[in-house]
């Protein structure tokens, strides 16, 4: 089975971060979900880092200082490893349930 990794590029998303990793795990159990924290000043490390512990998801929060999506972008392609990727934004703007006809 080839490996799959969800790609979250987050910026100030403390409000939807828990439930879109929620939200997609459910979907895609599979995969491992990185979100790549491009800079937040709010509460979005924590809550995504307290997430992915909570839920036992393999997977990890990245810093990324630069700002800007494509800087989250390339770090996640920098770092993460997988045979599929998967991004979506951390706002809740697409269906987790249309996950898999990618």
């Amino acid at each position: 089975m080839p490996s799959i990794a969800l790609i979250l590029p987050a910026y100030n998303e403390e409000l939807t971060i828990s439930q879109v990793i929620e939200v997609f795990h459910r979907e895609l159990p599979e995969a491992s979900i990185f979100v790549i924290d491009n800079n937040s000043s709010d509460g979005t490390y924590v809550l995504a880092s307290n997430t992915l512990e909570n839920l036992n998801i393999t997977g990890k929060v990245i810093k990324e200082e630069r700002q800007g999506k494509g800087n989250a972008v390339r770090r996640a392609f920098l770092e993460v490893n997988a045979d599929v990727y998967v991004m979506v934004d951390a706002d809740l703007t697409y269906p987790a349930s249309r996950v898999r006809e990618l």
